[in-house]
């Protein structure tokens, strides 16, 4: 018999292939009228990071207890808001560096750091598309869906300077367009932060 612990409740289920269907469709239903998303599962003391439905298929027999953790979607939203913010504040000076550095030239080292800023960025517009695509949007950052088209186009437009290694043009589009827009977007999610996200929960 496996057991499953979830908020407050404990459901139990055969150690059969056969209820993974079940088990998985009673997830949802309380995931999708709570607006909950599932942050982590353990089962017997290992956490899962890969594809949960292909873990329980593979060792449903000898499975005792999962632990599901699951947590409110506008808090999770709360948490990537402020996360975004805190990377912002840091790489926007680090940002104005770069392109000085970018200017003088393409080398292995600043190569190597516009690849880390790229990554950084990722998680900003994964922020800004989770907010767009969220019903529970906030107030204060009613255009979010528009802030990342734009943003994408002058990614776009970028990762091409950078595709010709035209160090002179990526650092042009760096400096006159997308710091500009992160710049705007920091006093978004600062703004946003400041009227609608409980900072004390975030601690």
């Amino acid at each position: 018999m496996i057991k499953i612990y979830i908020l407050d409740e404990v459901w139990e289920y055969s150690n059969h292939v056969n209820e993974i269907v079940p088990l998985f469709s009673k997830l949802n239903d309380l995931t999708n009228k709570a607006d909950l998303v599932i942050q982590q599962i353990i089962i017997d003391d290992t956490e899962i990071t890969g594809d949960f439905m292909d873990y329980l298929s593979e060792n449903i027999d000898s499975i005792d207890e999962i632990h599901i953790q699951v947590i409110d979607k506008r808090e999770m939203l709360d948490e990537m808001l402020v996360t975004s913010s805190q990377y912002l504040t840091r790489a926007l000076p680090e940002m104005t560096l770069f392109i000085n550095q970018l200017y003088q030239g393409l080398n292995d080292l600043v190569w190597n750091k516009f690849s880390v800023f790229i990554e950084g960025l990722q998680y900003v517009i994964y922020t800004l598309d989770s907010i767009s695509q969220s019903v529970n949007r906030y107030t204060t950052f009613p255009n979010s869906a528009l802030f990342l088209q734009e943003l994408n186009l002058v990614l776009q437009q970028l990762m091409e300077a950078s595709i010709n290694k035209d160090n002179a043009l990526m650092a042009d589009i760096l400096n006159y367009e997308l710091k500009p827009h992160l710049e705007k977007l920091q006093g978004l999610f600062t703004h946003t932060i400041d009227s609608e996200v409980k900072r004390n929960d975030l601690q």
